[in-house]
């Protein structure tokens, strides 16, 4: 279950219902694009077009939070309550941030080795000159 967002001073149980509703369209939204991604990827290229889809996804998602437009995925319509869009806010910037230190620490992390694995045979040859 995810965490129940700071919701001080707002309706809790609209803003935890849009924080959840939120959480679970962009994990589903991001499997599904997982699903698609071609499967010869290296590891650092797969990570960086992950990247590249989180962007995209929470571009779409905040996009459809401003717009008001079928947050509660009943269709098209006007939410008369801020809090469930707080909630909602809250979600996408927690679920965002929080694939993008993951990705980035992942990227990092695969670069480094990268770059000795390449040094390696360089260190190799210039031991047996």
């Amino acid at each position: 279950m995810p965490p129940v967002p700071d919701c001080s001073d707002l309706n809790v149980a609209e803003c935890q219902a849009g924080y959840e509703v939120m959480r679970e369209r962009l994990d589903r939204n991001l499997a599904t694009a997982r699903n698609r991604m071609p499967a010869e990827m290296d590891v650092l290229q797969a990570a960086g077009t992950e990247r590249r889809l989180i962007h995209d996804l929470a571009i779409e998602a905040s996009r459809d939070v401003r717009d008001n437009c079928g947050d509660r995925e009943r269709g098209t319509e006007r939410l008369d309550h801020l809090d469930f869009e707080r909630g909602q806010r809250k979600a996408l910037m927690d679920w965002s941030h929080g694939h993008n230190h993951r990705l980035l620490d992942a990227i990092q992390v695969l670069t480094q080795l990268q770059r000795s694995n390449e040094e390696l045979p360089q260190q190799a040859q210039e031991l047996s000159l």
